[in-house]
């Protein structure tokens, strides 16, 4: 029989074992700030300027001004403080020494910005944010999917001192990585107390069959036979709507709720894709996704045209059809005009229950009313940031009309549709 000392032994060694081998907890997974001065206290000592856009077309360059400001901070004593004005045409940005990454694991950068009547003035670009970008041995920028860099929500007007963050991936070849600020805009922006993290990797368990790889927490049930099979299933339809082959198998990453896949990913959205082929969702059938991993493989088009087709297709969205969605708003008159969320940049700012409702019924029209055809012939045409007035060009020159006759005519559509007008 084991005496009382051996018996407490035993039971701290299981507990210490159950400790070493839990899956890393969301709220424990992100290790120390890897930044350098991140207040500023010591000057812009370990921070370095950069230029950060500049206007092509002017003759004489007006610089914008960088400085640290020891009257203004968040924390402590100082911060660093843009200023530019409307004839701005050379703007800095400011970014921390490289320090090492690692591909595959995802990076959290965090900061605060306080800002006075920041706005974008003809030529100048939507800015006021902190991004990160990454960097091969070679000191060369290594894109994440097709952009240099990655950004936070830009900040405009004026505001008190606000926190903004995002977690970002590091891409194959990525062994560096920097945290920069910057304002190319007019205005006054202050940054400060800025964070870049690293996140412990993540203790997935994972689940291969013939055209996915399920990932999902260690511990977390696995998809049924009924959710494999359904989600083969809507593979194979989509294949055959958009005649389009999936190039190798779609990387499933499955989350508890979405607390968890947004502290994870930084979106806590039901789902969304990264890359060119993986799913990161809160659920086990996400076929708005399988949409966007397939249109993937077909072209890098128009956010507002990916999204709608992506909702039109799934047919529902927080329980909705697309169609009869925008019903009411468009009996009200409550519909931002199409020609603005036709900007990728102003669509991806939109609530998602509207913009993407807005996308799905645009499309569901164009398809419906003219042929399927006729709109991937538009989706391959367009580019992701394709000027607005380009692209109604391009719906002009596929389907024939004017895309002021376009939009009159989606919305008599919406309001000849059965049903009822639900807000």
């Amino acid at each position: 029989m084991l005496g009382k000392g051996a018996i407490l032994r035993n039971l701290l060694f299981v507990v210490v074992l159950l400790v070493l081998s839990a899956p890393v907890r969301a709220e424990d997974r992100w290790g120390p700030n890897r930044i350098p001065n991140p207040g500023l206290e010591q000057g812009d000592i370990s921070w370095y300027s950069r230029m950060g856009a500049q206007k092509m077309d002017a003759e004489d360059h007006v610089y914008a001004d960088v400085t640290l400001d020891e009257s203004v901070a968040h924390t402590g004593k100082s911060s660093i403080r843009f200023t530019a004005a409307g004839n701005t045409t050379w703007w800095w940005g400011i970014e921390s020494v490289p320090v090492p990454a690692r591909p595959g694991l995802r990076y959290k950068m965090v900061g605060w910005i306080k800002t006075e009547g920041v706005a974008v003035a003809e030529g100048q670009y939507d800015n006021c944010n902190l991004y990160i970008q990454f960097r091969d041995a070679d000191d060369q920028v290594v894109y994440v999917d097709d952009s240099p860099v990655r950004a936070t929500r830009a900040l405009f007007g004026t505001n008190d001192w606000t926190e903004v963050e995002r977690i970002v991936r590091a891409p194959d070849g990525a062994v560096k990585v920097v945290l920069g600020c910057t304002m190319t805009c007019t205005g006054k922006a202050w940054f400060d107390d800025l964070e870049l993290r690293e996140a412990a990797p993540f203790d997935w368990t994972e689940l291969e069959t013939a055209r996915f790889i399920y990932h999902f927490p260690s511990g977390a049930s696995p998809p049924t036979a009924e959710v494999i099979n359904q989600n083969d299933r809507w593979l194979s339809q989509l294949e055959g709507v958009f005649e389009v082959k999936l190039d190798g198998r779609i990387d499933f990453y499955k989350y508890n709720d979405a607390e968890q896949k947004g502290e994870m990913t930084g979106s806590a959205h039901l789902g969304h894709m990264e890359g060119s082929r993986e799913i990161h969702s809160i659920l086990w059938q996400d076929r708005h996704d399988m949409v966007h991993v397939l249109m993937n493989q077909v072209s890098q088009s128009n956010l507002f045209l990916t999204e709608g087709l992506a909702t039109y297709w799934d047919g529902t969205l927080v329980g909705k059809d697309p169609r009869q969605a925008v019903k009411f708003n468009v009996q009200h008159g409550a519909i931002v005009p199409l020609e603005k969320l036709l900007n990728s940049r102003l669509f991806s700012r939109m609530p998602p229950h509207v913009g993407h409702q807005l996308a799905g019924s645009f499309v569901g029209y164009l398809i419906e009313a003219y042929s399927l055809n006729m709109f991937m012939d538009l989706y391959r045409k367009v580019t992701p940031e394709m000027p607005g007035l380009e692209l109604q060009a391009k719906i002009r020159e596929v389907f024939g009309v004017e895309f002021s006759d376009v939009e009159a005519a989606w919305k008599n559509w919406v309001l000849s549709l059965e049903g009822p007008a639900t807000p």
